[in-house]
């Protein structure tokens, strides 16, 4: 018994040690800062038909909370709303 929880403990221990080094590559760490690289619009909703909620200067600093698809969830001025990843510099 003790030797089959020790193997099952050692191969759980090299399988961690095997992902750490993928997991930071495809994770994100909300939230942080990044910037616009040119005039878009804050959307409610992650599709670029969605209703602009305020247009946003090339420059403008937002937080960045979260992610869906193809865009970042973000707050700027107060507002939530939706960016295109590729408007978005850090």
């Amino acid at each position: 018994m003790m030797k089959t929880q020790f193997k099952r403990c050692i191969a759980l221990a090299v399988m961690i040690a095997l992902l750490m080094p993928v997991l930071p590559a495809s994770m994100e760490a909300f939230p942080f800062v990044a910037f616009t690289n040119e005039m878009t619009s804050l959307r409610r909703d992650a599709s670029e038909t969605s209703e602009a909620l305020v247009s946003l200067p090339s420059g403008s600093a937002v937080s960045v909370s979260g992610e869906e698809g193809a865009y970042y969830i973000v707050i700027y001025e107060g507002r939530t709303g939706y960016l295109l990843k590729n408007k978005l510099k850090e």
